[in-house]
């Protein structure tokens, strides 16, 4: 049981993700994390945050310097279809993320209990940043990341929080992979002649993963 294995801390391995140098693609860098085994996907998940804002060597910040989560992470089940009309939530209950629209008001709920294997999301409040941030490089990363490390997490909704207290969803629903899939970059090695033609150096460079695996001869 989770209760037994409380204070038995273990190694594993995530794979986190940065911007290349010139801020539009994603790569994957393997860290090692450290923690309780008994612990909550939930303190995992803010584990994960915590790391990407730590950041790598040779690698871009990926989050804003003033990032902030506000409250919990918090992890729901997806509604695997909407109900009908009849069953519909009555007014005035909290909507699901999938049925917001951009900029719409979070209204907060309870967590619903899950079982393992719920195909599910996490939900991340951020305070607004103040400091320069790309959008799409952040939640590309958060949600490559989260998804790619938890079991059965298959999506990330991120709101913002404003100085009032004020929560809107970034997007009408929340995101998954396959809405990052274009941005995965890795680094490949392109030999390049010296000035006199007479050596080849191998220099790094990042590129998107799907011209890595398609007609350019190059050393992925």
């Amino acid at each position: 049981s989770a209760a037994s294995d409380a204070g038995i801390y273990e190694n594993r391995t995530a794979t986190l993700y940065f911007p290349d140098n010139t801020n539009t693609l994603l790569i994957a860098k393997n860290i090692t994390l450290n923690y309780d085994s008994a612990e909550t996907e939930q303190a995992i998940a803010a584990l994960l945050v915590s790391k990407l804002m730590n950041g790598a060597e040779g690698m871009s910040p990926v989050l804003p310097e003033d990032f902030e989560l506000v409250g919990p992470v918090r992890i729901q089940p997806i509604k695997s279809e909407k109900q009908p009309e009849e069953n519909d939530p009555e007014e005035g209950d909290t909507p699901h993320p999938d049925e917001m629209l951009p900029g719409e008001t979070v209204i907060e709920e309870e967590d619903t209990l899950m079982e393992q294997g719920d195909p599910s999301i996490i939900t991340l409040n951020i305070r607004e940043p103040q400091t320069p941030y790309d959008m799409d490089i952040m939640c590309g990363a958060l949600t490559l990341t989260l998804t790619g490390y938890i079991p059965d997490i298959q999506g990330v909704a991120v709101n913002m929080v404003d100085d009032d207290g004020r929560t809107t969803a970034v997007s009408s629903g929340h995101y998954t992979r396959e809405d990052f899939s274009r941005m995965i970059g890795r680094i490949v090695h392109i030999a390049y002649p010296d000035k006199d033609g007479a050596v080849l150096h191998r220099i790094p460079r990042a590129m998107s993963s799907r011209s890595c695996w398609g007609r350019i001869p190059i050393s992925c």
